[in-house]
């Protein structure tokens, strides 16, 4: 797939299934992750946290909503890698 094609097919999701990731499906997640740009190339203070227990899960949803007046924002997703 050419750059272009690439960048203009890209979404953003905002609505999920609360079914958890298999270990396989959450690979190449981290692996895009992890090969991301980090700010001012900061990589020694570069951390990934992937939480999937729902009810930390839905502290944040619920927390984000408070911030931003969204409360669908999060809402049932599987996990949140950060």
């Amino acid at each position: 797939m050419e750059l272009m094609d690439l960048l203009q097919s890209r979404r953003a999701f905002r609505e999920y299934d609360d079914q958890p990731l298999t270990s396989e499906e959450l690979q190449p997640i981290l692996l895009a992750a992890e090969t991301s740009p980090v700010g001012l190339g900061k990589y020694r203070n570069h951390r990934l946290t992937v939480i999937q227990d729902p009810k930390v899960l839905n502290q944040i949803q619920l927390k984000l909503g408070q911030e931003s007046h969204d409360f669908n924002r999060g809402r049932n997703a599987p996990l949140l890698v950060r």
